[in-house]
């Protein structure tokens, strides 16, 4: 079982020892589902007054924010704070949740499946979504990204096949419509980011390191020294505000150095901090460091450890293989998935098997209100339903999950008895 520490220093305090806030910007943070770890975070009483927030962080050689660039590997947690994204991840719930858009398809009904078998999806950009150099983020946009990630498929990564099955698009001032060869609902996840088209459409937008690109996110970048540091300062376009109605982000400044020196030689992220030369570190998972961080207590830093809740998904293989494997997949039939799902007993597999789950973190193995409510454990309607699809000699569900950690072999062995 691995551990995931981290150290973070409030963004907004008192010098004169007043009451301080924990803050790590989750438009930075990386998101990340591991198995029931735990996760520690220390804050210092009296770090530096500002509203620059100085993250320390590995692996800037690798520091890209062109997620279509085949010869580099981009920086997801810096990209994240410069992109238009259609979705978001949302992190209490770790579901994903609209970021440009008023709605994901999926959630809002906006996907009709037409007389010819094709698939038309319906997205709309949210009033006031803009780039950063003032224009509106349009249904343009998205279209024009739709057809670039259809043009790409196979020649870089980051593009996942479902893209290649783009027909056609079209768009209306803040609307777009993709329509994809057939169903499949991987489309949501697949289109996941915004181009902005009036800076792009002549452009190869596999060159280049984005850095220049309009940001459609909280910040825009203002040095790009890589791999030593980028430095992002708020972007006063950007729509989006919090409960108060300020408007976001609000730090003024986020700037990311290198932990790593030039000769590649490692840096002790906890040094960073106890330095105070950065506000946020990642910390190593190795023993020293994690002792060093534990030695900050003795010096005013209070740590609280929480446990991360797994999350599995309930997915079906939809791809053409399937059916070499069987030809008589029912994989496609929306009953017979309703069916395997109100199979599960998910609160009594979850306790069997002894692994922890929490009720505001909702999931298909997580016995609460969610996208899988809708489907709770019911085993006779789903012996119904299977009727429908399979009169004759009834069907049958293979269930497969990794091994790469202790509690999902455990799932896997509880789902095969039960």
């Amino acid at each position: 079982m691995g551990i995931v520490l981290l150290v973070v220093v409030a963004a907004a305090c008192t010098p004169d020892g007043g009451d301080t806030t924990t803050t790590s910007p989750a438009t930075t943070s990386p998101s990340t589902t591991l198995p029931a770890t735990d996760s520690t975070s220390t804050t210092v009483a009296d770090p530096v007054a500002s509203t620059v927030v100085t993250v320390g962080a590995d692996g800037f050689s690798d520091m890209n924010l062109n997620p279509f660039n085949p010869d580099a590997v981009t920086n997801r947690f810096l990209g994240n704070a410069v992109w238009a994204t259609v979705f978001d991840i949302d992190p209490d719930t770790w579901e994903r949740v609209p970021d440009a858009v008023t709605g994901l398809p999926s959630q809002t009904g906006a996907i009709e499946i037409n007389d010819d078998g094709t698939m038309t999806v319906r997205y709309e950009v949210r009033s006031g979504a803009r780039w950063s150099d003032g224009l509106p983020i349009s249904g343009e946009d998205i279209a024009f990204t739709a057809e670039t990630m259809r043009d790409l498929v196979g020649t870089t990564g980051g593009v996942a096949d479902v893209m290649g099955t783009v027909v056609s698009t079209d768009a209306v001032e803040q609307l777009a419509f993709i329509t994809f060869a057939e169903p499949n609902l991987a489309f949501e996840e697949a289109l996941w980011i915004i181009l902005p088209s009036h800076a792009l459409a002549d452009v190869d937008v596999t060159s280049g390191d984005g850095s220049d690109w309009p940001s459609g996110g909280p910040f825009v970048v203002s040095e790009y020294d890589a791999p030593r540091s980028v430095s992002l300062i708020r972007n006063d376009f950007y729509g989006k505000t919090d409960e108060a109605g300020t408007q976001l982000p609000l730090l003024e400044e986020l700037a990311f150095d290198q932990m790593r020196s030039t000769d590649g030689e490692p840096i002790p992220g906890v040094g960073g901090f106890v330095a105070r030369d950065h506000h946020v570190v990642e910390v190593p998972n190795w023993e020293e460091d994690i002792a060093r961080a534990e030695a900050q207590i003795d010096e005013g830093a209070a740590v609280e450890q929480v446990a991360t809740a797994i999350i599995e998904h309930l997915t079906f293989q939809f791809g053409g293989e399937r059916d070499a494997v069987n030809e008589g997949s029912l994989n496609d039939r929306s009953d017979y998935r309703k069916a395997v799902a109100q199979a599960i007993d998910r609160e009594a597999l979850l306790e069997s098997t002894g692994v922890p789950w929490f009720s505001e973190t909702p999931g298909m193995l997580i016995p609460t209100p969610s996208a899988w409510s809708q489907y709770p454990y019911d085993p006779a309607t789903g012996v119904d339903l299977v009727a429908g699809v399979a009169p004759d000699g009834g069907a049958s569900a293979v269930l497969s999950t990794t091994g790469n950690g202790d509690y999902r072999v455990r799932i896997g062995t509880a789902l095969a008895q039960s």
